[in-house]
C-alpha cells in the first residue's frame, strides 16, 4: 500500500509545483505586457507635479515643462527612444534645468498620452507630432533637442524640416540613418538581423511595435532630408554593444559618420551601454551642459507657458 500512496503523493506535488511555476510564468508575461506596452512610465519622476495635458490633432499628449519661465537660453527638448516614456530622463533633469528649461512628452501610444492615430510610425510623422505640441502649449524656440535612439532620427527629421527652431542638436546614442546600410555592407544580413527575441516581445507592445516596423522607412526618410546646416551638435555614443564586437564597430562608425554629418564632437562613453543618460548621468549632465552653455541666448523670448 504504501509503495503506491509514495508516487501518487510526488505526483501531487508535481501538479502543484507545475501549476505554481505556470502562474509565476504567467504573471511575469502579463508585468513584461504592461512594462513594454507603455514604456517606462513610473510615476516617481521629479516632474510628476508639472505634468500637463494638451491635446494635438484630437489627440490628448502628456508633457512637462521644468525650470524658469524667463530663461533666455533654448530650451531643452528631450526626444525619448523607442519603448521610453519621458521619466527616463529622470535622473539628468536637475542637472540639466543648470543649463536651461526643459521640455519632456510621451509620445502618443506611451504611458498616459492617447495611442497614436492610425497609420505609419517613421520619424518624420513623430516629429511632426512633435511640431504640433511645441506649438499648442506655447513653449517658444530656439530648441535644442536632445534625442535618444530612435529619439536622434526622430531630431534630425525635426531640425530638418523646421531649421529656424534649431539651435543645436544632442544625439545620445542615436541610431544614425545609415547604421543599416553600412552594417549590411560590412558583416551582411544574418549578421545584421535582429535578435530572435525582438519581433516576439515587440507583439506585446503595440506602439513600439509600429514605430519598430517603421524604423528602415525611417531611416530612408532621414537620409533623404537635407540636413539643418550651421546649427551646432554633440554626439554621445555607447562603449558597449551587447551584440558582439563586430556590430559594435559598426555602430561606432557610424557614430563617427554622425558627428560628420553635422560637423560635431563625437564621444564615446567607453563603459557604458546604450541609455548614457541613466547609465552615465552625471558625466552627460556635464557634457550636454556644457554644449548648452556656449549656445548664443535666445534673441526675443515669446510667450511661454
Amino acid at each position: 500500500m504504501t509503495d503506491l500512496v509514495q508516487p501518487r503523493r510526488r505526483r501531487r506535488w508535481l501538479r502543484i509545483v507545475l501549476a505554481v511555476v505556470a502562474l509565476l510564468l504567467v504573471g511575469a508575461v502579463l508585468t513584461l505586457h504592461l512594462l513594454i506596452r507603455k514604456g517606462s512610465c513610473s510615476a516617481a519622476v521629479p516632474f510628476a507635479a508639472t505634468l500637463r495635458d494638451a491635446d494635438v490633432d484630437g489627440v490628448r499628449m502628456r508633457w512637462s515643462i521644468s525650470g524658469d519661465p524667463d530663461d533666455q537660453r533654448p530650451t531643452l527638448v528631450m526626444i525619448t527612444g523607442l519603448g521610453s516614456g519621458q521619466s527616463t530622463w529622470a535622473p539628468v533633469l536637475e542637472g540639466l534645468l543648470r543649463h536651461g528649461r526643459v521640455f519632456t512628452y510621451d509620445r502618443p501610444g506611451y504611458c498616459e498620452s492617447d495611442a497614436a492615430p492610425p497609420g505609419p510610425r517613421d520619424v518624420v510623422t513623430i516629429a511632426d507630432e512633435l511640431h504640433g505640441l511645441l506649438e499648442e502649449t506655447q513653449v517658444a524656440p530656439p530648441y535644442v533637442l536632445v534625442g535618444h535612439s530612435l529619439g536622434g532620427l526622430v531630431a534630425e527629421a525635426y531640425a530638418a524640416r523646421y531649421p529656424d527652431q534649431i539651435a543645436g542638436l544632442v544625439f545620445d546614442d542615436a541610431r544614425a540613418s545609415d547604421f543599416m546600410l553600412r552594417c549590411l555592407d560590412t558583416l551582411g544580413e544574418a549578421r545584421c538581423a535582429d535578435p530572435w527575441w525582438v519581433r516576439p516581445v515587440l507583439t506585446l507592445a503595440p506602439i513600439q511595435s509600429r514605430e519598430f516596423a517603421a524604423l528602415q522607412a525611417s531611416e530612408a526618410q532621414v537620409r533623404s532630408l537635407t540636413p539643418v546646416s550651421g546649427v551646432p551638435a554633440l554626439v554621445l555614443s555607447a562603449g558597449v554593444l551587447r551584440l558582439g564586437d563586430d556590430v559594435r564597430d559598426v555602430w561606432l562608425d557610424s557614430q563617427r559618420g554622425l558627428a560628420a554629418r553635422y560637423g560635431a564632437r563625437q564621444i564615446t562613453f567607453e563603459d557604458s551601454e546604450h541609455f548614457l543618460h541613466t547609465q552615465a548621468p552625471d558625466r552627460f549632465v556635464s557634457l550636454v551642459g556644457g554644449f548648452v552653455d556656449a549656445l548664443p541666448p535666445r534673441a526675443s523670448p515669446e510667450s511661454t507657458p
